[in-house]
């Protein structure tokens, strides 16, 4: 219902549409609401990229940290330990790199799947980070900072999603408005030959009457009865 309520600049006046104007009349409704949209994309991909390359430096800050402890063991498991989040979040980095911001489907898709993706990758690698931050707690630190920092981006493109659901379904529509097209198409094609079927019976019955009726004419007639009469003889 919102989303008719907006198209219709939330007015109670019922607007009547022929099908082929509805994608004309949908452009127009979301037009300006696309071009912001696509602003904030733009400005918020652009953050979250500048935050993944801030993170990617951290990860190599992290690399290049030594274990100064003097316990083998420990720097073991922690060495272990940040062996593996490094290649997790090496990993992780690069699934969350955003989509070409014009491809809406992708947009949409993207912003509902990164935050949980994020969120179970951390609760996944809790161990792992724990262990790293025991010694290296600056760069570990600052990743922490990043993961956060892509929280409320991620939060915040969730929140736009539904603000501008208009946009998000016109793709659907137009999509929907096509497959009607070709179900209307399809119908017309099917009424054609059964009107034509339809013809060809109506042909047909008053052919058989006209038949019947040249029958019935032929034993009323004068030959008739001869023909008859000859048979009857020979019997």
């Amino acid at each position: 219902m919102a989303f008719w309520d907006f198209l219709k600049g939330k007015q109670d006046k019922t607007i009547e549409l022929q099908l082929d104007q509805v994608p004309e009349f949908v452009e127009k409704s979301v037009l300006g609401r696309r071009k912001q949209l696509d602003e904030i994309i733009a400005k918020k991909f652009s953050e979250i990229k500048f935050v993944l390359g801030q993170m990617r430096l951290s990860l190599d800050d992290l690399e290049k940290k030594p274990l100064e402890s003097e316990n083998v063991r420990l720097n073991k498991i922690v060495g272990t330990a940040r062996i593996q989040t490094i290649t997790r979040f090496s990993s992780l980095l690069s699934k969350l790199e955003p989509p070409s911001p014009n491809e809406l489907d992708s947009v949409k898709r993207y912003c509902i799947e990164s935050n949980e993706f994020l969120k179970k990758e951390i609760e996944q690698g809790g161990k792992s980070i724990a262990y790293t931050g025991f010694y290296l707690k600056e760069p570990v630190k600052q990743i922490g900072q990043g993961v956060k920092e892509l929280g409320q981006q991620f939060s915040f493109l969730n929140n736009q999603i539904s603000e501008f659901a208009a946009v998000f379904l016109q793709a659907s529509i137009e999509d929907l408005l096509k497959e009607i097209g070709e179900k209307s198409k399809a119908i017309t094609l099917l009424e054609s030959d059964v009107g034509k079927a339809e013809q060809a019976i109506v042909a047909a019955q008053k052919s058989k009457t006209s038949v019947q009726s040249e029958i019935s004419s032929l034993k009323k007639s004068e030959a008739f009865g001869l023909i008859a009469k000859l048979n009857e003889k020979r019997r």
